[in-house]
């Protein structure tokens, strides 16, 4: 198990999906953010960062386009089918915990 933990601004508003819970057999929420991380020279790497529970609700509420946020979780690797009929390979990060970090007074209502 891979731990990492990083901080970035979000590309696009919060997507949330429902899910069924395998486990519980219960509907659940499962967030998706896109987050850009700038290396401070100029690189930025985008990484999707996927959370649940708690952490989902919170994403999917107070935070959108632009904010910068905070995450750990574990990094996971899985294939994909493209549309072109080809398999991918998509990297991500689970997060057990996402925290927000823009200031209230420089969050903007009017960010898309």
């Amino acid at each position: 198990m891979l731990t990492t933990s990083g901080i970035g601004n979000l590309c696009a508003n919060p997507q949330t999906f429902e899910y069924e819970n395998k486990r519980t057999g219960k509907m659940e929420n499962k967030v998706s953010l896109r987050v850009a991380i700038n290396d401070g020279k100029d690189h930025t790497t985008f990484l999707n960062v996927i959370c649940f529970g708690q952490s989902a609700t919170y994403a999917g509420t107070y935070l959108k386009k632009g904010n910068k946020i905070g995450f750990t979780g574990q990094l996971q690797v899985r294939e994909y089918d493209r549309k072109d009929g080809g398999k991918g390979i998509a990297v991500e990060v689970v997060a057990g915990r996402i925290e927000g970090l823009t200031p209230k007074a420089a969050q903007s209502d009017d960010l898309d």
